[in-house]
């Protein structure tokens, strides 16, 4: 702001060194040549002068000279610079003359160069100003975002869609489903995620992404992978394709959580629905749904049906109580 004043004031102080010249009594163009040659010969500092003139209020640029030493004659002559008056009088036409002087050049050059060097500063503190608070956005972002994804039940992945589903990012997450830290998944340098998929399910996982990003829906799958530990554990997969700009499948994005225990309490429940608690035997709901389905399938008929009963059943468990006669049934089953 300093240079800025400083500029100005030196500018201020110098810009009534260069002059302003009225030309009165000008009837024809030689006359006007004539005052311009006497103006250029005089001994005033003076290296160019502009040529002006008010018409109806507006200040208007006619011609300029290169140097005094030019011609003036070419100067005001020149048809695309001044037009054959059509006043009855130059004077109306052309009036002021405003020349510069090297005073003057010198003050717009220091005035300039002020001018630069502040806009240059200034632009400079406001980038700086622009970087440092999206660098604070950015920083904020990515804590909303580590805490966000710290919460989540898993690990969340942004992953290539190659061959071995190359992870690009893991959350911390990865840990505690997998057994392995995050950063020995990223870019596969300790191994991929394929490796850890049991190998029954590779090719159904890779078919239902390919269906998957074709119709652009959310993919959804439950299958087995192995910890570092050994263990075998189900997982739920919700995912979805990145695109870019051309349509292209740019990433992989999705969320990975551990059901195994679900799976687990789910299937002790399909085995309860299914089966007799005493004998472990398929009970009658499951036969009739097994009938059903038979019967839809003619490749499966015909159908046999063993029907058998125990004997004196009643009478064991009159005589011996019906602990011993769930036993006979038990010992019956396993035949």
């Amino acid at each position: 702001i300093g240079l800025v004043l400083s500029a100005s004031q030196f500018l201020s102080s110098n810009l009534s060194a260069s002059g302003v010249s009225t030309l009165d009594n000008v009837e024809s163009l030689q006359q006007l040549e004539d005052s311009l040659t006497r103006f250029s010969q005089q001994d005033n500092g003076i290296e160019r002068a502009y040529l002006y003139t008010a018409i109806g209020g507006e200040i208007i640029h006619l011609a300029e000279s290169q140097t005094l030493g030019d011609s003036w004659s070419n100067i005001i002559a020149t048809p695309t610079l001044i037009s054959e008056p059509q006043l009855t009088r130059l004077t109306d036409f052309v009036s002021v003359l405003i020349p510069i002087n090297e005073l003057y050049k010198e003050a717009v050059m220091h005035a300039t160069h002020a001018l630069l060097v502040v806009v240059s500063v200034t632009l400079l503190l406001v980038s700086c100003y622009w970087l440092k608070k999206k660098n604070r956005e950015l920083e904020k972002n990515e804590r909303s975002r580590s805490a966000l994804l710290s919460q989540l039940p898993g690990m969340a992945y942004r992953c290539k869609n190659d061959k071995d589903w190359t992870m690009l990012f893991v959350s911390d997450g990865c840990h505690d489903l997998t057994g392995y830290l995050p950063e020995s998944l990223l870019l596969n340098r300790d191994l991929s995620y394929k490796d850890m998929i049991s190998p029954e399910h590779r090719t159904t996982l890779r078919g239902e992404w390919e269906r998957v990003l074709t119709t652009r829906t959310q993919f959804r799958a439950e299958y087995q992978i192995v910890t570092a530990k050994g263990e075998e554990k189900w997982v739920l997969e919700m995912g979805q394709g990145v695109y870019d700009q051309q349509g292209e499948v740019g990433a992989l994005e999705g969320l990975i959580i551990d059901i195994t225990e679900q799976r687990i309490c789910g299937e002790k429940i399909q085995y309860m629905h299914d089966h007799d608690l005493l004998t472990g035997l398929h009970n009658r709901r499951f036969y009739e749904r097994a009938k059903q389905q038979m019967a839809a399938d003619q490749s499966l008929l015909p159908l046999s049906i063993v029907i058998a009963d125990i004997n004196s059943l009643k009478m064991v468990n009159g005589a011996f109580g019906y602990k011993a006669g769930d036993q006979l049934l038990s010992e019956t089953a396993s035949i």
